[in-house]
């Protein structure tokens, strides 16, 4: 009798389930991310909170407070009154370099693009059509602008919060997760950062569509696309016509009328006028490739 042959199969081992990382050993996207964030909000916060007590422990020191003011030497007082804005461009700082290094965001020169012209041109052109229509009225007349050389370096600062929230919100989550989940999150990490929950459903709306069209507008022209849009658009509302808390204005516009429109005092993210835009704006950019037009390549940074 032959004797019966028992063959064995190699059954393939189960697969391990990774919960952290891939099988090259890399983390996987989302706790890379999550760890980035983390590091970001951690540093950010630490620049924030380091600079407002150097400043108040300096007043302190020197005795420089309201009551105060009108007697201290110009240099200090300038300082008093621009303790915020000095606070700012310390995180702008820490941010941008946290990003640039950590995180390996490369920062590419800018380029020049139209959408640098086109925030600034579409607050400019919305608030002369209000005056049009006697929705706004000038608290300042065209004749006698508020020139101040604080404008100046206002106009550096606007554009380098804009270069820092873009970085974070294009160059970190976006790249990272890729795809339109990608541009979901760039949109909600945008909305938290600019305060979209705090304000009026209309200005949330707006705050939402305004992260949706930079994200679209990073992955059709790169970073320095959304970059001009935000600083054109920031800096004309706020520091040329003083709209939404701009104190140092060229011009004060104020609301009489159709404050739903136009968002009256608080500006025009407040407004519904914006929400018709943004949404223009995002269906013209989302359809960039269907319209024919030459596409451009996107640069990471």
């Amino acid at each position: 009798m032959s004797k019966s042959k028992h063959i064995t199969q190699d059954v393939p081992p189960k697969p391990q389930r990774r919960v952290l990382r891939n099988e090259d050993g890399a983390l996987k996207p989302g706790w890379r991310l999550a760890a980035m964030v983390a590091g970001w909000l951690a540093l950010t916060l630490a620049a924030r909170l380091g600079a407002s007590a150097l400043l108040r422990a300096l007043f302190g020191a020197w005795n420089l407070n309201p009551l105060t003011l009108s007697r201290a030497p110009r240099w200090a007082g300038t300082l008093y009154r621009w303790q915020g804005s000095v606070v700012t461009l310390v995180v702008d700082i820490a941010a941008i370099g946290y990003i640039a290094l950590p995180c390996r965001v490369k920062l590419h020169p800018p380029r020049v693009s139209l959408w640098w012209a086109v925030g600034a041109g579409a607050m400019l052109l919305s608030a002369a059509l209000f005056l049009l229509t006697d929705s706004l009225r000038l608290e300042w007349p065209l004749s006698r602008p508020h020139l101040s050389l604080g404008l100046l370096p206002l106009c550096a600062l606007t554009l380098l919060t804009a270069l820092a929230e873009e970085l974070f919100t294009k160059g970190v989550v976006l790249d990272t997760l890729g795809g339109r989940g990608g541009i979901v999150a760039a949109a909600l990490a945008f909305f938290l950062l600019n305060g979209g929950y705090s304000g009026t459903w209309i200005s949330g709306v707006n705050v939402a569509l305004l992260g949706t069209l930079c994200a679209l507008l990073y992955r059709r022209h790169g970073l320095w696309a959304p970059v001009g849009f935000r600083w054109g658009w920031s800096f004309a509302g706020a520091f040329l016509l003083g709209q939404g808390g701009g104190d140092r204005a060229v011009y004060r516009l104020y609301g009489v009328s159709e404050t739903l429109l136009t968002g009256g005092d608080a500006g025009l993210v407040y407004g519904i006028w914006l929400t018709l835009a943004l949404g223009a704006m995002i269906a013209i950019v989302g359809k960039y490739k269907k319209l024919g037009i030459r596409n451009c390549k996107k640069l990471r940074g």
